[in-house]
Parts: structure tokens; sequence; C-alpha cells
């Protein structure tokens, strides 16, 4: 038993050893442990809740129209239509977290089966919003677009491209 307990001794202290050793794991231990655990516990958010969504919809399809539609709370607010040129302005002021842009033609180029692209932009400065509401407008408009496809499409691969 006494062999036992000081070769956990030996290696319990060879481990702390190579812990002081590497600073930047020492610092992330002592985040991870204090800091992290604080903030959640205090409430602060890191899920999408009432995000402000704009859509360029260049299209003026039932397509475009039913993702637009799709926007809903909790995660976002209803979708506010804009034009091209007030991106720029409105997410430099904050107005948007999120923009979406479908482009001319979408809905043709989508049932011809090309694989149209749209666009999210998205403010960077609501960082973990942004990441999760990115992801969350990319599944709404990939499972909007799959639903309004389903009747022709028998492939697998996703009909939308996203950038």
């Amino acid at each position: 038993m006494g062999s036992m307990l000081r070769h956990i001794y030996r290696l319990t202290g060879k481990e702390l050893r190579s812990l002081w050793a590497d600073p930047i794991l020492l610092g992330f231990i002592i985040y991870v442990f204090s800091v992290a655990i604080y903030t959640i516990a205090t409430g602060a958010k890191l899920e999408v809740e009432a995000a402000r969504v704009a859509v360029v919809d260049e299209d003026h399809s039932e397509l475009s129209r039913r993702i637009a539609a799709a926007m809903l709370p909790p995660l976002f607010r209803a979708a506010e239509p804009i034009a091209p040129s007030e991106i720029d302005s409105a997410m430099d002021t904050g107005r948007y977290v999120f923009v979406v842009e479908i482009p001319p033609k979408f809905e043709s180029d989508a049932l011809s089966g090309k694989n149209p692209t749209v666009q999210i932009d998205v403010d960077a400065t609501a960082m973990a919003i942004a990441g999760n509401g990115a992801v969350d407008i990319q599944n709404i408009v990939l499972n909007e677009t799959a639903a309004y496809l389903r009747k022709d499409s028998g492939s697998s691969s996703a009909p939308v491209n996203l950038v």
C-alpha cells in the first residue's frame, strides 16, 4: 500500500510540474473553471433569440417568400425586406444581425437542377449569436428549399449553395 501511494505521489508531482511548464494550458484550465462557468451561471446568452433578420429578395418567387416567412420566433424576429443598396448601411449601424440575399431566378434555377447560391451576411460583432444564427438560417434555407423541391427531386445533394 505504501509503495502504491509513493507512485501516485510521484506521478502527481510529475503531472503538476509539466502543467506548470505549459502556461497556455494552465491559463486555459483556469479560464474554463472560473470565467466560463461564471459567465454561463450569470445568464450570458450564447443562443439566438429574437435576432433581427433582413431579406434581399431579388427573385420575388414563392420559394423566396417561403424562406423569408420561415424565419420565425423565438429564434428570429419576422424577416424584413430591404433593397440591396441598404445592406451595408443596415449592417454597419447594427440594425440587422443577419441579411439573407436571394438572387434573381433563384426558384427557376433550383427547379431546373442548378444549384443557386444564397448569401447570408452576418454581423460578426455578436460572435456567439452570429455563429449559431448562421447555422440556423442555413438549415431554414436548406429545409425550405428541399421541401419545395421534394416533388421534383429525388437527389440527396443540397439543392442550394450557401455562402
